[in-house]
């Protein structure tokens, strides 16, 4: 176990939880401006590295257990085959045996200049810090627009928020990782996992670089991928979707109440009567109307099994400040 010279005290752990898939490119520049970047901050803490490869077909294994076999601060956990991201990071995450916890991407889309921000605001008790990104002038409009149109209509509908422009690169306290762990759904959204776990306590702003794979043509998000994890955001953000759907319909119910009223007086005033246009009118008018509200309770109904199925903890108790 190493020291804090200065304090006299077992050194605090981070552990970096880095997911790689096919990163051959990358792997070898991240170790080395990650061994440059301890070099300047050892002092206080003790680093380590978690890479998770989600089943590499190409050099990204071996490149990984020599890394391993040099260095004794790096551990590899590896999948029979690829999983995802979502599931690489919450592998990773729950695997990690830090004090502290911080997912980021090995091809330095994720700066280190901002770890000992996070530390510093850790340091002061905060459980949760998050890297916020300040200027996304870098990707294309319409990758902006769909990103600004996702975290709008998510936090809408979602029983918890996420904060915008915030990914995975953050700080997690060991009491959050804890919390992440006894989450047991299988279909997993990490962003909504955090904000399910705790609250955000600090934001760090920075920018985030193109990436080693972006500047040799290779992103890492393809369009395939970025839908099913919008998918899985989606189809798992709560029932407060289905429950603003059920009081919409509720409203609608009342107007298409009114207007049945609105045709039964135009009739009665203007004695005509009730046959053709006017009757099937009103019997299409309680069809609908009894249709939408049936399925939007059904929908209610779903979205409750859905969350029973995941056996997410009804709640997290906060550990007391020692």
């Amino acid at each position: 176990m190493k020291y804090n010279l200065a304090m006299k005290m077992p050194m605090k752990i981070i552990e970096l939880v880095v997911p790689v898939h096919n990163e051959a490119l990358s792997i070898e520049e991240f170790l080395k401006t990650f061994l440059k970047f301890i070099e300047q901050h050892s002092e206080q803490n003790n680093f380590k590295i978690l890479f998770i490869d989600d089943g590499s077909t190409d050099q990204t294994p071996i490149i990984l257990q020599n890394l391993m076999t040099n260095h004794s601060f790096i551990k590899v956990i590896t999948f029979a085959r690829n999983y995802g991201k979502e599931a690489a990071l919450f592998a990773g995450i729950t695997k990690a045996t830090g004090d502290a916890v911080i997912p980021m991407d090995v091809d330095l889309q994720d700066p280190f200049e901002v770890i000992p921000q996070f530390i510093a605001h850790w340091n002061n008790g905060s459980k949760m810090v998050v890297g916020k990104r300040i200027d996304r002038s870098d990707e294309s409009m319409v990758k902006r627009w769909t990103a600004k149109i996702f975290y709008s209509s998510y936090n809408r509908i979602a029983d918890v928020e996420i904060p915008p422009n915030v990914g995975d690169f953050r700080l997690l306290d060991r009491e959050i990782v804890e919390r992440i762990s006894q989450i047991k759904e299988h279909n997993k959204f990490m962003k909504g996992l955090f904000a399910y776990a705790g609250k955000v306590d600090a934001e760090v702003p920075y920018l985030r670089s193109l990436g080693i794979r972006t500047q040799n043509n290779k992103p890492t998000q393809t369009f395939k991928k970025l839908l099913k994890l919008g998918e899985e955001a989606f189809s798992g953000a709560g029932t407060k979707f289905f429950r603003s759907v059920f009081f919409m319909t509720l409203i609608l119910d009342l107007f298409l109440v009114l207007y049945i009223v609105f045709i039964i007086y135009q009739k009665i005033r203007n004695h005509l009567p009730f046959q053709g246009f006017a009757s099937i009118t009103i019997l299409i008018t309680l069809a609908s109307s009894i249709q939408i509200t049936l399925l939007s309770l059904i929908g209610i109904i779903v979205s409750k099994v859905l969350s029973e199925a995941k056996q997410r903890p009804s709640y997290f108790l906060k550990k007391p400040q020692a």
